[in-house]
């Protein structure tokens, strides 16, 4: 019997066959294929569906949105599902915890892996993942040079308080940021240094490459808790029933990443991270081109190139 389906969003990247050719190596590596469906939800048609494993179940869905996307998962048939954007990579053995979580009727939380480039996940993904201090302390040193500008993304005054913990801090204090970002005068939370900080992410992921056999590795995978934290959502599964609810609350642009946490924080939905389970992803979109506010002079034709260096990196590794 299925109990997981794997609801992989695809878009508008260059090269995202690229992208794709890693998630399917690993998907097809699952050791339950039986256990889980793979929904292709795509932005243009292409032949996706012949890089999985025969004896896969796979459906493709042409979408005209990302909600139309979401929409489309909250329609699965199993028990579980997940949301899988196609910018983020981890190991056929983490697919296969998710499966394991998946058959237990009792999983009534949302999981999710440790995410290297992510607001909630990055701090907890260099604790856990970066051995050296020298590379902690040159990626914490730029945090401290991010300025939280006015107006972003529209929010007025809302992310000023913040430059106090980077531009007027003396050394990273990531409690001391997640508190104040939890008395944001706004619904857009998912706010860190490295969503702003294009030398950050790069840090971050010359530092993964380096070392992506422990981003790979068969590790002890053990649950945690997390609490009070508002997540970016690109990779996490739950129970399909979640995803119907969560869609009931107020949208408030063109993704889903508000509504999701309005849902956890209202209905008081448990949040588990796999411990050792590692999930590369690749850059935020926020620094991709030139951008006046965040002073990013970083056009978006040479961070996308940047970003597929890094997908080129994990193919080699790969071997595929």
């Amino acid at each position: 019997m299925k109990t997981l389906t794997i609801n992989y969003l695809s878009h508008e990247r260059l090269d995202s066959h690229k992208y794709w050719n890693i998630t399917s190596h690993f998907i097809n590596k699952i050791k339950f294929k039986d256990r889980i469906k793979v929904n292709l939800l795509l932005s243009h048609d292409n032949n996706f569906e012949n890089y999985l494993d025969p004896n896969i179940e796979v459906e493709k869905f042409i979408c005209n949105s990302y909600m139309e996307k979401i929409i489309i998962a909250s329609k699965s048939k199993t028990n579980f599902s997940m949301k899988l954007d196609e910018d983020v990579f981890f190991s056929n053995f983490v697919f296969d915890k998710f499966i394991e979580l998946s058959l237990n009727p009792n999983a009534n939380g949302i999981y999710w892996p440790i995410i290297s480039i992510n607001t909630a996940m990055t701090d907890l993904f260099i604790e856990k993942f970066i051995k050296e201090p020298v590379i902690v302390k040159n990626i914490h040193k730029s945090f401290l040079k991010v300025k939280f500008p006015r107006n972003l993304w529209k929010q007025k005054n809302a992310y000023l308080k913040l430059n106090f913990l980077t531009l007027f801090a003396k050394e990273w204090n990531s409690k001391k940021f997640n508190i104040q970002v939890n008395k944001t005068n706004s619904v857009y939370k998912g706010i860190h240094p490295i969503r702003l900080s294009y030398k950050s992410e790069i840090l971050l992921n010359q530092y993964v490459i380096a070392n992506l056999s422990r981003v790979f590795d068969d590790n002890n995978f053990k649950l945690v808790e997390f609490k009070d934290i508002y997540m970016t959502s690109n990779i996490y599964m739950m129970k399909t029933e979640h995803f119907r609810k969560y869609l009931k609350y107020e949208p408030y642009d063109i993704f889903d990443e508000v509504q999701l946490n309005d849902y956890i924080v209202n209905e008081r939905i448990q949040n588990f991270y796999i411990d050792n389970a590692y999930a590369v992803h690749t850059m935020f979109s926020t620094v991709k081109g030139h951008n006046k506010l965040l002073n990013n002079n970083i056009n978006r034709r040479e961070a996308e190139l940047e970003e597929l260096y890094l997908v080129n990196k994990v193919n080699e590794y790969l071997n595929i």
